[in-house]
């Protein structure tokens, strides 16, 4: 988790796994650019709580989102949720987002490409 509007930048490299948590798997509210490579979260799920568990939750305030290869399944809400400002871009890169209980969003202009770019 980071804070609102915390940190400049996130950037996460390496595999990256966000399984079974009680709240949604990975939630980031930065101001800058976020790059999310080699994500798998699934099988998040609050069991009737107040908060709705997602995939990936998150929103940058002045930046662009960028995922590349991801896998987000099963889990009780989004495969993932984006958020960013008026003009900036997600870009998502092979990324399988399937049997989540609510279809993905996300604010901005989305670009996709169905090939994972990453070794």
């Amino acid at each position: 988790y980071t804070g609102y509007g915390a940190a400049a930048a996130l950037t996460l490299n390496g595999w990256n796994n966000f399984f079974g948590n009680k709240y949604t798997g990975l939630y980031f509210d930065i101001t800058g650019n976020v790059v999310l490579n080699r994500v798998v979260s699934s099988n998040n799920n609050n069991a009737g709580g107040p908060f709705t568990a997602h995939g990936i939750e998150g929103k940058s305030r002045t930046g662009t989102i960028t995922l590349t290869c991801a896998s987000l399944s099963g889990n009780e809400g989004k495969g993932y949720a984006f958020d960013v400002p008026v003009g900036k871009t997600v870009t998502l890169t092979g990324v399988y987002s399937y049997g989540n209980g609510l279809a993905d969003t996300n604010t901005g202009t989305k670009v996709v490409s169905r090939v994972c770019t990453l070794p």
